[in-house]
């Protein structure tokens, strides 16, 4: 059965044709301010869909993304932008409603042309959307270039090579300085790098050359725990080396079907002494956004919600990381991020009695043996130490033990520099 688009204006019917066909337009203007992001709305199409797995891959000149999953009906193909001026859809249109938009964004860049072709066991059906698709027809008895597209515009094809039954978008670049830059630098297209950095916590298997980004890889994630209340997302505690925003509050990314709008710096009630290693990932299948998708609400499920479950399941996630550091030998990157959780409330001149007087969930990480006194031998942070450290890169002799066992030791580069703040007492 054909599936037909839900009631309201249609840009491929009657008079309202035109002025639809202007909305999207406007629509674009206003769309992804950076277009090379079409593609994740794609790829966001292609998981709301109901894809099994995606391939994203790119020259010069082309980009290609494919997933395996449901093909769109035949029908379907030429009226995508049917979509952008119908009501609401419904879930189960939505992924046509973003590959819609995925469109319509990239038409913005002016390329050569964009094929949307649908991939079945024995035939592809391809359509190909040009800029000039949305363009008023000459006259009032001309035919407008969407409306041709409709009657004439798609095309049986074979099925590419390798390609399972489901979906695949080709945008295809205009020669030009652009393409030849790329081409002799052998750099990548844009929207390949972009989809690298968006997609880490695809829920979706996608590959980029050897590459494979799944959620289920924890990457420079150490542990996590999920958010609960029927929410999608999590929280982490991540590498401290992997930390790439200059904020150092807790980084908030939120993802619509896994691909992520917007990353920034979650407000704390303190400010923090250090950078804190834990992240916040937020993911639903449609998030409330602003017309050019550059910023979420917050004021709206499931922003509200999942900020509040995030501040809830802290304790979880620091007994997470209590427990990976109990293994041996220790993960230097758990201990890292263990210092760095903790030099977040007590870095500073006085951190040692801070320490000691901590309560709660960091009191556990505290009294593990992160650090080691000058002789070498480890300690609990808490333990109490003196106002002033033992720097070399080697520990002291340990015929000192009974006078030197309450001064750190803190090694060139070793991560306990963090504690002491922005203290700097005199060094052995």
């Amino acid at each position: 059965m054909t599936l037909r688009p839900p009631p309201g204006p249609q840009v491929s019917v009657g008079r309202l044709r035109v002025d639809a066909a202007r909305a999207i337009v406007k629509l674009r203007e206003y769309q992804l301010v950076d277009r090379t992001a079409w593609v994740l709305e794609a790829i966001r199409a292609a998981v709301a869909s109901g894809a099994t797995s995606i391939e994203l891959r790119g020259d010069s000149n082309d980009v290609w993304l494919q997933w395996a999953g449901a093909p769109l009906s035949a029908d379907e193909l030429p009226r995508l932008f049917d979509e952008l001026v119908s009501p609401e859809p419904t879930a189960e249109r939505h992924g046509i409603r973003l590959l819609a938009a995925a469109v319509n964004s990239g038409l913005g860049m002016n390329p050569a042309y964009i094929d949307v072709i649908a991939v079945t066991a024995t035939v592809a059906t391809r359509v190909r959307y040009t800029p000039d698709v949305l363009e008023a027809p000459d006259g009032d008895l001309a035919e407008a270039p969407l409306r041709r597209l409709a009657s004439e515009g798609m095309e049986e094809i074979e099925p590419p090579h390798g390609a399972p039954p489901g979906m695949i978008v080709h945008l295809r670049r205009r020669a030009g300085l652009e393409v030849v830059r790329y081409l002799l630098r052998g750099a990548e297209p844009p929207e390949i790098e972009l989809a690298r950095a968006s997609c880490q916590n695809i829920t979706v298997p996608l590959r980029i050359g050897s590459l494979v980004l799944d959620r289920k890889i924890l990457g420079n994630d150490l542990v996590r725990v999920p958010l609960g209340d029927n929410l999608d997302g999590f929280l982490a505690i991540t590498d401290p080396a992997s930390r790439r925003s200059a904020s150092p509050g807790v980084t908030m990314e939120i993802a619509e079907c896994g691909v992520v709008l917007e990353t920034s710096s979650l407000e704390l009630d303190l400010e923090p002494r250090h950078t804190i290693p834990i992240r916040l990932m937020i993911d639903a299948p449609k998030m409330p956004t602003n017309a050019s998708r550059s910023e979420v609400r917050r004021d709206a499920h499931p922003m509200t919600t999942a900020i509040a479950r995030g501040r809830i399941v802290v304790p979880d996630l620091i007994q997470a990381l209590v427990r990976m550091l109990a293994d041996e030998p220790v993960d230097q990157r758990a201990r890292s991020a263990a210092l760095g959780l903790i030099a977040a409330v007590i870095a500073g001149h006085e951190w040692s009695e801070t320490a000691q007087a901590l309560i709660g969930p960091l009191r556990a990480l505290a009294d593990l043996p992160l650090v080691r006194d000058a002789v070498g031998t480890p300690r609990p942070i808490a333990a109490g130490w003196r106002s002033f450290h033992h720097r070399g890169r080697s520990p002291v002799s340990s015929s000192l033990a009974p006078w030197m066992s309450d001064v750190l030791w803190i090694p060139p580069g070793d991560p306990a520099e963090w504690i002491v703040g922005s203290s700097d007492p005199d060094a052995m």
